[in-house]
């Protein structure tokens, strides 16, 4: 809410034929919001003074101008209909930004400040050289980039790609694919729902909190992964390239695809000092320095680094990283970290494959495992595979590896038997079989799959 109800002063113009609302501002704290008394106008509600910004209408958008800084005791506030509003385009050199329940893109741009988002619904790109991100309930795709600072989100349901380069990302009941990509910061990923999680952290640790994940992967250079979500079942799907990985011809492809945006048929266009900002039907697009930076819309969110890079992006048929590493195509979920240590929940009630690799650490598992040998001298480097006790044929596959750490998978939900001291019975022995067979070579993952479940049929 507006933190004042009766400004000293109000100025207001007509939204009939307006396109987009530009705000550009050297220094100053300011609130948008939806108000359902507002209609068909904008509203802008400031403290008299000298130094209060400039409201005015140039062709087919508004323009909210501030040079030097806004001195007044409250925050500017900009009231807006909850409905039917043109596209927003906010930078800010210094101060804190509000919005609540806008329905409307928004490309935001502020270079020492936080932003505060709530409720409403639309795409949303997002750059803070230094400041905190919170945004709540908000629906739509979102990419936001931080050089310094923390990124909180709760109950957001869109795509989401996030980058940091020094803070912490926490994310609370999140829907929709996400990649996340920090330098140097903590990533807690709790509660969420049925996602595709893609993240990189060069220096931290991961959390991912209950909820449940489609697939994951997720890679550390240091830090520890501690993941406590359900791990969900899906069909394997075609095999994901990496940026990388990708021709030249394909690359182009998919540039020229994203480059959509800017031939939209009723596109919004204007610069905010280094920033410019095109909003139209194929979406929203921020670049900064004539590079651009996000771009979200209907063909996915994209983060480019400083020079251009594709950083990741997100799309319906997944989420694809700039690591020069090929992603196989069974593996539903991956977890690795260079130096760290990785801990692993798996509900008993879903069926499972680990293959778990350790350099210099040990190896716990509730699934009971076979090392694999590998021919040639023997290294410090450990391989273990094993396969949860069950008839299903459709197992998540789980891949996991530290060089230096240790390495726990536990299950959980179900009465735990007793440790049995006596000898292994005739099927525990049949299913060992197997296992080492695997690991020697002499079957496939496909055959001693079918052989673990008619083992399973004919003890039941």
């Amino acid at each position: 809410m507006s933190p004042y109800s009766n400004p000293a002063h109000i100025q207001e113009l007509s939204l009939d034929g307006i396109n987009a609302i530009e705000i550009q501002s050297e220094r100053l704290d300011l609130v948008i919001e939806a108000d359902p008394e507002v209609e068909g106008v904008a509203r802008l509600l400031a403290e008299a003074s000298a130094d209060a910004p400039e409201f005015t209408r140039r062709g087919d958008r508004l323009r909210i101008s501030q040079d030097g800084r806004y001195r007044g005791a409250s925050p500017l506030v900009l009231k807006l209909p909850p409905v039917d509003l043109p596209t927003l385009g906010i930078n800010l050199e210094r101060g804190n930004l509000s919005v609540e329940n806008l329905a409307t893109k928004l490309g935001i741009n502020i270079g020492s400040g936080n932003l505060s988002l709530s409720g409403g619904d639309g795409d949303a790109a997002i750059n803070i050289a230094n400041g905190n991100v919170a945004v709540r309930a908000r629906e739509g795709d979102l990419a936001c980039r931080v050089e310094s600072g923390n990124i909180d989100l709760q109950q957001c349901n869109g795509d989401i790609a996030l980058s940091v380069a020094k803070g912490n990302v926490t994310t609370r009941g999140c829907a929709g694919n996400m990649a996340v990509n920090i330098e140097k910061g903590e990533m807690i990923i709790a509660r969420p729902v049925e996602q595709h999680l893609r993240a990189r952290n060069t220096r931290g640790n991961v959390t991912i909190q209950g909820g449940s994940l489609k697939s994951a992967d997720v890679e550390i250079v240091r830090g520890d992964i501690h993941s406590s979500a359900r791990l969900l079942f899906t069909a394997p799907a075609e095999a994901v390239e990496e940026f990388d990985d990708v021709g030249i011809d394909e690359l182009d492809d998919l540039e020229a695809a994203l480059e959509d945006v800017a031939t939209a048929a009723e596109e919004v266009r204007f610069n905010l000092g280094s920033l410019e900002f095109i909003a139209g039907e194929a979406g929203v697009r921020v670049s900064t320095g004539g590079t651009e930076r996000f771009h979200a819309g209907p063909q996915g969110l994209v983060i480019r680094g400083r020079d251009g890079k594709p950083i990741f992006m997100a799309s319906e048929q997944g989420i694809i990283t700039g690591s020069a590493t090929r992603r196989r195509r069974d593996e539903q979920f991956r977890f690795a970290t260079t130096r760290g240590n990785i801990m692993l929940d798996i509900s008993e009630d879903q069926p499972a494959r680990v293959e778990l690799i350790v350099n210099r650490g040990t190896v716990q598992s509730d699934i009971p495992l076979v090392e694999v040998g590998r021919p040639g001298p023997r290294s410090t480097t450990r391989r273990y595979v094993g396969v949860s006790d069950s008839s299903e044929t459709e197992r998540i596959l789980i891949r996991a590896r530290t060089n230096r750490g240790d390495i726990r998978v536990r299950t959980h939900d179900a009465p735990r038997e007793p440790v049995r001291q006596a000898r292994p019975g005739e099927r525990e022995r049949k299913r060992r079989a197997i296992l080492e067979a695997l690991a020697q070579g002499k079957l496939t993952t496909d055959e001693a799959d079918i052989l673990l479940a008619a083992l399973e049929r004919d003890t039941s």
